[in-house]
């Protein structure tokens, strides 16, 4: 991990860093890593996406994450803010 961070530091410090460049705010240190704009699309997603289309077609996400929520439960997790205790006006 030292030896990684060496490495890096060596290269912001030589402008070979690809732009990112280490600065500091208000005392602590912040990392500006530059934009790498859109990247491409790799061929093993791309053959995913094909293969999930052809088996189930087009998935509404709210289908997705209902169906989703009904197998695994998850929104168990999640809490509301109707949890709060409502009070009446004076």
């Amino acid at each position: 991990m030292r030896g990684s961070v060496s490495d890096c530091a060596a290269a912001i410090t030589k402008k070979r860093s690809g732009g990112t460049k280490v600065t500091t705010h208000r005392g602590e240190p912040l990392w500006h890593v530059p934009d790498l704009g859109k990247l491409r699309t790799p061929e093993n997603l791309r053959a995913l996406h094909a293969a999930v289309a052809a088996r189930w077609g087009v998935i509404d996400l709210l289908d997705f994450l209902k169906e989703s929520a009904f197998v695994t439960q998850f929104t168990d997790e999640f809490s509301t803010v109707a949890t709060r205790e409502n009070t009446r006006a004076r």
